[in-house]
């Protein structure tokens, strides 16, 4: 009798807790493929870090070893199979999962295709500003701003100016490390400090909407003393290759747009198109299913749950991923064995905004600031640690840790 196939598209945070849940749930009496189209996890949280290291300090080899965890890492000894492929589309009446390299059939499916950079069809956005969202973004990102200050110096320009679009997580957390590596940059190439002009632009009315105004004015608080300037209540209207327009008319240069205003569901081409929300996040019945396909599960970034169950959206973060893979291992295993499936309760999670340098704020799930600065830093660095070792072995994470440690704190 042939074993029953699980397929997982996507090795995000979700999809890795999915199916190494179901490796030791099933071991190999069922068949467990997981498609990606790297051979490696990309550890998202470090992003900010590496498009703000000197090159001096770490080339992109060095860079991609500290924040990837290769999947025959992750799965060592385990029965899951890695196929490293695109995914051209999906065709859930004939359970087929259709690939660059070959075709796979299925008898339980589960999305988990992540995310990628939501421009709001502005114009010119895609074309004209850098986005931070792999590992090929944060290289090329670092290595533009490297350029820029170089050619600044060189040429002796009056102003340099960087803009970022977006007032969230990722704006946030990169901002304030580009500070730090505009000024090393700066002293590197002897360019003046006072040069270099850094503005964020987010179309709410304060940084991170939907949290605590305590939060977000200790946060800006601490970027305008490190001389971020900002600008809110304004939409980019179009993105210019010298610059932005906002809604009303008005310019602003820009030597280097940064986009960091959103990200959407990364989309699959299904032959059947499933209920699909405007940030391109499948809807989901309160198991994680596709709606109208009982063997699909969708989880992680790509999933709209919060919204049809909770009243409104779920964060996007790391742990609400990693329980909604859990849950869907369960679930397949009580199909499977005919059991009684059970019903996904999101749970609250505080969560840390690093904040330039070593400091870092940790607030509740309700956005009470618990403890800021240098201790929120190491409890944010703690928090890595946490995580890649539930994915590698101890040893392996430790050294990846350790490794990562040393060279992102030269950024401070």
């Amino acid at each position: 009798m042939d074993k029953q196939k699980i397929v997982i598209l996507g090795g995000g945070f979700g999809g890795v807790r999915c199916a190494k849940d179901l490796a030791r749930l099933f071991g190999k009496q069922v068949s467990i493929t997981l498609i990606d189209k790297n051979d490696y996890q990309l550890f998202y949280p470090a992003l900010y870090e590496a498009s703000t290291t000197l090159k001096s300090d770490g080339e992109a080899l060095k860079v991609k070893k500290v924040i990837t965890f290769p999947y025959d890492k992750i799965f060592a000894g385990s029965s899951v199979e890695i196929l490293k492929a695109k995914i051209i589309s999906v065709d859930t009446s004939l359970k087929q999962i259709f690939t660059d390299s070959k075709v796979l059939n299925y008898d339980y499916l589960v999305v988990s295709t992540g995310a990628e950079t939501e421009y709001f069809n502005t114009p010119g956005a895609k074309e004209n500003s850098m986005p931070l969202k792999t590992l090929e973004n944060a290289i090329a990102l670092r290595n533009k701003i490297a350029w820029l200050v170089e050619s600044a110096s060189a040429s002796g320009c009056e102003e340099l100016r960087f803009v970022i679009v977006g007032g969230g997580f990722v704006a946030v957390e990169f901002v304030g490390e580009l500070k730090n590596y505009l000024d090393k940059l700066a002293h590197l190439h002897k360019l003046l400090k006072n040069k270099i002009v850094i503005e964020v632009i987010e179309g709410n009315d304060s940084l991170l909407a939907g949290l605590s105004p305590k939060v977000a004015e200790k946060v800006q608080a601490r970027l305008c003393r490190l001389g971020i300037k900002f600008k809110f209540g304004k939409r980019i209207t179009e993105v210019l290759s010298s610059g932005v327009v906002l809604d009303g008319g008005e310019k602003i240069k820009a030597n280097l747009v940064i986009w960091a205003a959103g990200v959407k569901g990364c989309s699959v081409n299904y032959a059947v198109v499933p209920l699909v929300n405007k940030r391109g996040r499948v809807e989901v019945d309160e198991y994680l299913r596709m709606k109208d396909n009982e063997n699909v599960f969708v989880l992680g970034d790509v999933c709209s749950f919060g919204a049809s169950f909770t009243g409104h959206a779920l964060p996007q973060l790391a742990q609400i991923a990693i329980d909604e893979g859990k849950q869907v291992a369960k679930n397949i295993q009580a199909l499977m064995t005919n059991e009684r499936m059970i019903a996904y309760k999101p749970s609250t999670y505080g969560f840390m905004v690093p904040v330039s340098g070593k400091y870092a704020i940790f607030c509740s799930a309700k956005g009470e600031i618990i403890v800021s600065g240098f201790i929120g830093w190491v409890l944010r660095r703690l928090a890595d640690l946490r995580y890649i070792v539930n994915v590698l072995s101890f040893g392996s994470a430790l050294k990846i840790w350790m490794s990562e440690n040393i060279l992102f704190i030269k950024n401070d």
